[in-house]
């Protein structure tokens, strides 16, 4: 996922895991900070790593795996994406928040009747019932 939203930003780097580095981050229409906060510990170890700085970026995209590891340095205005593995192998990507729920939306309504990628309809259907407060 975060090679295709490097590839979307411009960016000509390879964007690659920073399981070992932490943090990396790419130049490209938005400076792209992809983070990997699996070895922290929590909050104490974000701020150490200047996570609160790239959050506040207003030129970046964050991109946080792991995020629940450091969930209460997060801002409540923090969006989300999960991934799940389905039992048949595929893969269904759950959003939440405002601006990710309207672009899975506008996907779906852009490839209705087309092959539908697998849980874009999910995804659809989330960002519909949290409109109408379902």
């Amino acid at each position: 996922m975060a090679k295709g939203i490097g590839r979307g930003l411009g960016i000509e780097d390879e964007v690659t895991s920073p399981t070992f580095t932490v943090l990396s981050e790419y130049e490209g229409r938005l400076r792209l900070h992809h983070m990997d906060a699996y070895r922290l510990l929590g909050p104490e170890d974000f701020a150490e790593v200047g996570g609160e700085e790239i959050l506040a970026d207003p030129g970046g995209l964050s991109l946080i795996e792991w995020s629940e590891r450091i969930g209460a340095a997060l801002p409540s205005s923090a969006e989300s994406i999960e991934l799940r593995v389905k039992a048949d192998g595929s893969r269904l990507a759950l959003v939440e928040g405002r601006i990710l729920e309207s672009i899975a939306v506008e996907f779906a309504e852009r490839t209705a009747g087309g092959d539908e990628a697998p849980g874009q309809g999910a995804a659809s259907q989330r960002a519909a019932s949290r409109e109408d407060g379902r």
